[in-house]
């Protein structure tokens, strides 16, 4: 999914991933999640993943994401796994990640 499709998306659309992150060109979808073209997304997978720290797409305040991780029995994760150093989003009990 890249720039044509967003294009042809409503813009009070979501974008819902959690098939695989190659699915959706990422480089367009912060264009389109940036620029207006659709509402928001949510997103269980990425490319790349795992999502870099620094990457735009941690810091929009339309995007939820899902560490793709929701099956596994719940544990905290590691001290140093990126997800803790977001500062959007909120790691609760059954690992959902929810942009605040």
């Amino acid at each position: 999914m890249g720039t044509a499709q967003f294009a042809m998306m409503k813009p009070t659309a979501t974008l819902i991933n959690m098939a695989r992150g190659p699915v959706v060109n990422t480089d367009a979808l912060l264009e389109a999640l940036t620029v207006g073209r659709i509402e928001s997304a949510a997103l269980d997978v990425f490319d790349p993943e795992p999502l870099p720290r620094d990457h735009p797409l941690n810091s929009l305040d339309n995007v939820i994401m899902t560490p793709h991780r929701l099956l596994l029995p719940l544990s905290p994760l590691p001290h140093d796994h990126p997800l803790n150093s977001l500062d959007n989003v909120i790691l609760t009990p059954h690992r959902l990640l929810l942009t605040l």
